[in-house]
């Protein structure tokens, strides 16, 4: 019992000795958008300028925070919590002095994660052991935004809205890491040229973005959609085992694209199924590919499985 008396009156004193320091930083705080903070080793107390609490969500309203797996960050998204605590353990055994980085997602009072650059330092080390890390939090969520924004500018066909070939052909290769089953449907307009040629460029494009639409509300949300050609679609419709799912999706976007008013519309689908038909995006962009020939030789709109 004493022993924890006196562990307990020990980290009482290490929070006040913190909180007198934190207010020389809230001093600085007050000129800056710039959030500082102080890690305590010994005590594992993270003690940030009062700042921090009229922007992001924390219990009580309380400007530090004990790290220990007992007492969830609150105020920063899990997945970042962890990369933190890693970054302060690892921190504690490099050479005073050297700044280290991690973007962290913090959680607004809105409940919004924004996203933050942290910046830390050890600044003090006793008999070789850490003591004291520093650091500060600026906002990077402007700059974040930007970034993504033209991420997806670079990844979207702009007739479209769709993903580009690039775009789908990388995001499939990646969903098929984790997928356990699928289907990839290889989709042709039929005599597209000839509509072209027939009622000219605005009214090919008008179908394309017609057709865009008739395969966007065909399909799942989380099922991938890419423009790949002229007049070319794919889609890699997720976790799913069942042809007789697949064929009702086929037969569905044929019925679909038939109603258009403005001229006919048909389409020739190639369906290839994972892992069966292939356990590669190669492999089954090439069966899809043949079935999709196949429905093409027997005379267009239609698909084959």
């Amino acid at each position: 019992m004493k022993h924890i008396y006196r562990n307990q009156k020990k980290l009482k004193r290490q929070k006040r000795r913190l909180s007198h320091r934190s207010a020389d930083y809230n001093l600085l705080s007050y000129f800056s958008d710039t959030i500082l903070f102080e890690y305590d080793c010994d005590s594992n107390i993270l003690i940030f300028t009062s700042n921090i609490t009229k922007r992001f969500h924390s219990k009580g309203n309380r400007a530090f925070q004990i790290l220990n797996p007992q007492e969830p960050m609150e105020m920063i998204h899990p997945d970042d919590a962890v990369l933190l605590r890693k970054l302060l353990k690892e921190a504690k055994a490099m050479p005073t002095g050297q700044i280290h980085s991690v973007n962290l997602r913090f959680v607004d009072k809105n409940g919004s994660y924004c996203w933050m650059l942290c910046q830390i330092q050890l600044l003090e080390k006793e008999q070789g052991k850490a003591r004291k890390i520093v650091g500060k939090l600026s906002d990077i969520q402007e700059q974040r935004l930007k970034e993504q924004r033209l991420i997806e500018k670079a990844s979207i066909d702009s007739m479209t809205g769709i993903l580009n070939r690039k775009a789908v052909d990388h995001q499939i290769a990646d969903r098929l890491v984790s997928a356990k089953n699928g289907f990839l449907f290889m989709i042709d307009i039929d005599n597209f040229k000839a509509l072209n040629d027939t009622l000219g460029h605005a009214a090919g494009d008008e179908a394309l973005i017609h057709f865009t639409s008739e395969i966007k509300n065909n399909f799942r949300s989380e099922d991938l959609i890419g423009r790949v050609g002229g007049d070319e679609f794919i889609v890699f419709m997720t976790d799913t085992d069942s042809e007789q799912a697949a064929r009702h999706k086929a037969e569905q976007l044929l019925s679909r694209i038939a109603k258009w008013e403005k001229a006919a519309l048909s389409a020739s689908i190639g369906i290839a199924c994972y892992p069966k038909d292939g356990s590669t995006y190669e492999e089954l962009y090439e069966a899809a590919d043949a079935a999709m020939y196949q429905v093409k030789q027997q005379g267009k709109n239609g698909y084959c499985l």
